[in-house]
């Protein structure tokens, strides 16, 4: 069960219903029933409790022996995640009975006000809390009310024990499973209707002929979806998911799957706004790059060789004599497609590739200058802070926050 999804008898089922489970297994049991907290602190109302105990727990000073006594029973069954079967210290049987499911313990039961015909020697006594005369007296006082109270054998407890154990854990698994089909289906909504409002705007942007366009819509489109789902990296990978599935739905479907085949989705883009925003920017950029070359064939190699150069020394001379393309054709196709200069282009790839290194390979800025072919490392945080609008140890301070 994840942190974000917290359950207990209560807020599972209401005091209500609570109310009204103990009814109906007292009218089947004959016993006394009170929905508990881990510490033994009833949290419904008392259900059949005989009048005798009535009084000891309404009574200021003889209820403390009733509390120690359901705090401990209620502690212990917890711990060992077991009904268990104890004398009260008046020497009645109670059970507490704790509803654990998939390992996670929700509350508990406490039942009894019965006495046992043949108990073990070994059975758990509880002791009173306060072993003072009134407490001996109320007892003594009250055997003909205690020999009014049903007996059962020590087996009839603990199939009654067993039986409201598997019961309410069943309730439970019911009731939970329900409560996760119908959060399901609330995020399922949440997310399309997320990805109805960004999705048009991401692909337009995508047909559009502003690159610098695109990189920003790809940090805030993570951005969105952190401030959507601020805490569950499992909601927000389902987000991302959500996003590719969208993507695919449009006319780029095929694109979307080819980005995904290079670039898969893994748990950890999800963790982080930048490594979010980085593996957008991955899928984006690419999906780019073949809707222009899908219009303009030639860029086809262009993006060929920058993809198998990207840590060489690249320029725009270079490009060209690599690809055989005009240089003037190439820099005013760049200019129109693209709103950016060639050489821009290959500083925003080499920048992209560097802050992945960085992310997630642990690389120092300085390793990765060299390694995308910048000679000098002052030359390369210049280049990074006119790009990123920011400088290397600022956004190193951002994503490890």
């Amino acid at each position: 069960m994840s942190s974000e999804e917290q359950f207990d008898l209560i807020h599972l089922f209401g005091r209500e219903q609570l109310n009204e489970i103990q009814e109906r297994l007292s009218r089947i049991t004959r016993l006394g029933f009170v929905t508990a907290d881990y510490r033994g602190e009833p949290q419904t109302e008392y259900t059949s409790f005989c009048d005798f105990c009535s009084h000891f727990r309404n009574h200021e000073v003889l209820s403390k022996n009733c509390v120690a006594s359901d705090a401990v029973g209620s502690i212990q069954a917890a711990i060992s995640q077991k009904p268990l079967i104890y004398m009260c210290p008046c020497g009645l049987m109670e059970i507490s009975i704790p509803i654990v499911v998939n390992g996670t313990y929700l509350g508990g039961f406490l039942c009894g006000q019965a006495t046992c015909k043949n108990p073990p020697a070994d059975i758990l006594r509880m002791r009173p809390a306060l072993d003072d005369e009134l407490f001996r007296e109320t007892v003594q006082k009250a055997q003909s009310d205690l020999g009014s109270l049903p007996s059962f054998d020590y087996q009839h407890f603990k199939d009654i024990a067993d039986l409201v154990n598997m019961v309410v854990t069943l309730l439970c698994e019911n009731k939970i499973g329900q409560i996760r089909h119908e959060r399901k289906l609330h995020q399922q909504l949440m997310r399309s209707a997320f990805m109805e409002s960004h999705i048009p705007e991401i692909f337009a942007v995508l047909r559009g002929d502003d690159y610098a366009v695109v990189r920003s819509a790809a940090g805030a489109f993570a951005a969105a979806v952190f401030e959507r789902v601020p805490e569950s990296v499992e909601d927000r990978f389902e987000y991302l998911r959500f996003f590719l599935a969208a993507m695919a739905q449009q006319e780029a479907g095929e694109h979307t799957e080819n980005a995904v085949s290079l670039y898969p989705l893994k748990e950890l883009y999800a963790e982080n706004e930048y490594t979010c925003a980085w593996w957008l920017m991955q899928i984006m950029d690419y999906m780019y790059r073949q809707h222009k070359s899908a219009e303009y064939p030639i860029l086809d190699p262009v993006f060929q060789y920058i993809n198998q150069h990207l840590t060489d020394e690249l320029t725009l001379t270079i490009l060209v004599d690599a690809c055989s393309v005009s240089q003037s054709y190439l820099s005013r196709l760049f200019r129109n497609q693209f709103g950016i200069s060639v050489t821009d282009y290959i500083h925003m790839r080499k920048l992209q590739a560097a802050k992945g290194a960085m992310l997630f390979e642990k690389k120092s800025a300085a390793d990765c200058a060299y390694s995308y072919g910048y000679n000098e490392y002052t030359y390369f945080s210049k280049i990074f802070k006119k790009y990123e609008g920011i400088t290397i140890s600022n956004y190193r301070k951002l994503w490890t926050i």
